[in-house]
């Protein structure tokens, strides 16, 4: 995602880009095309990782400090395919709620060599998607 790119979401708040993403979600995705939703989804995580409450450049130079230059690709195309996929539902671990994993963006952590990937998970009882490190969810297994 380019800087250009990322700079579409500017100026919007956690809490809308929740609600955004969700109402996208639970009709299907009729509002929005595909690459907004994308971007809306990296503004949640960067939301998230970065503790700011509202997307634009600070949480960009924030992460931009934490991850550094290098990127292998090979790496993250790797994480990016042994990640959960959009539809799976997961338990929120701590919470007594579960949710569908809608987008997944792989991040690299300031503490981690390794790309790592992030969840957007949206909860219905709370209506609304959220941001999720891969410790903070498990997949649900279906009965047998």
């Amino acid at each position: 995602m380019t800087e250009q790119e990322d700079s579409r979401a500017d100026g919007w708040s956690k809490e809308r880009v929740e609600r955004t993403l969700f109402a996208r979600w639970t009709r299907g995705g009729d509002d929005l095309p595909p690459p907004e939703t994308a971007v809306l989804a990296r503004a949640l995580v960067l939301m998230r990782r970065t503790g700011l409450d509202h997307y634009g450049p600070p949480v960009r130079r924030a992460l931009a400090r934490a991850e550094g230059p290098v990127r292998c690709p090979v790496a993250f195309a790797r994480a990016a395919r042994l990640a959960l996929p959009p539809g799976r539902t997961v338990a929120l671990l701590g919470e007594p709620h579960s949710g569908t994993v809608t987008h997944v963006v792989v991040c690299l952590a300031h503490e981690d060599p390794y790309p790592a990937p992030w969840y957007v998970v949206a909860c219905a009882p709370l209506g609304v998607c959220r941001a999720h490190g891969a410790d903070e969810i498990e997949p649900v297994c279906p009965e047998r």
